[in-house]
């Protein structure tokens, strides 16, 4: 069973999710051509928004553990 990447996010409010899902679904793109760049990225308004400074960082970090 593979679960939705939004369903997983528990972390955020609706707004915030909506903006990192929007961020994430621009450097997961399949074809380089439709991938954002660093420089691209680097503006997304989930960045510039410091949504991710708010947000408690261990429930972003994967475990690595091991």
């Amino acid at each position: 069973m593979h679960a939705k990447l939004d369903e997983c996010i528990t972390c955020m409010a609706a707004a915030e999710k909506e903006l990192f899902l929007n961020f994430i679904t621009k450097m997961l793109q399949s074809l380089p051509e439709e991938r954002k760049t660093a420089k691209e990225l680097r503006e997304d308004p989930w960045l510039q928004s410091g949504v991710w400074l708010r947000t408690p960082s261990t429930k972003l970090q994967p475990n690595i553990s091991g």
